[in-house]
């Protein structure tokens, strides 16, 4: 029973991990042959990193699209003071098997598509990433079938 609950806490954690960095992990995947430009319609209102154990960084970043475009209002439209305070954020999460020393963050967006935006630091280490979603998988995938294996042998045992 106690094997389980082990599986099953390591597959919750694992599967909250993989839906916060898979889509970024793959958006900069899709965009890594593409020509890219900086961003400069792009203000970065956070980009910090957290360093444990020396080798294992998480990054978050946030971009706004909207923050540095003036409010352009359309005199054909009546406009809502709540639509046109709305921002878009953009979220971008990181995981890294290396140390990240105080890099420079640069908002950059995709050539071929204006609406997929990534940073400077994600595809400087996009294999990094790669490898290191792949490692903390494979790490996640063996703890949860060994746990699923022991609580079945523990009750084939008794």
């Amino acid at each position: 029973m106690k094997a389980a609950l082990t599986a099953l806490i390591f597959l919750s954690i694992g599967g909250f991990l993989a839906w916060i960095l898979a889509p970024t992990l793959w958006t900069d995947y899709k965009i890594q042959g593409t020509k890219r430009l900086v961003a400069s319609d792009v203000q970065i209102d956070e980009a910090k990193c957290r360093t444990r154990l020396f080798i294992i960084s998480f990054c978050t970043i946030r971009l706004n699209p909207d923050r540095l475009r003036p409010a352009r209002p359309n005199p054909g439209k009546l406009q809502s003071t709540a639509a046109s305070n709305t921002t878009k954020t953009t979220e971008l999460n990181y995981f890294l098997l290396s140390s990240l020393d105080s890099e420079k963050v640069i908002a950059m967006r995709s050539i071929g598509t204006r609406e997929v935006l990534t940073t400077s630091m994600g595809m400087d280490h996009l294999t990094n990433r790669i490898v290191s979603f792949i490692a903390f998988a494979g790490f996640m995938l063996v703890v949860v079938i060994g746990g699923f294996l022991r609580a079945i042998r523990g009750k084939a045992g008794r």
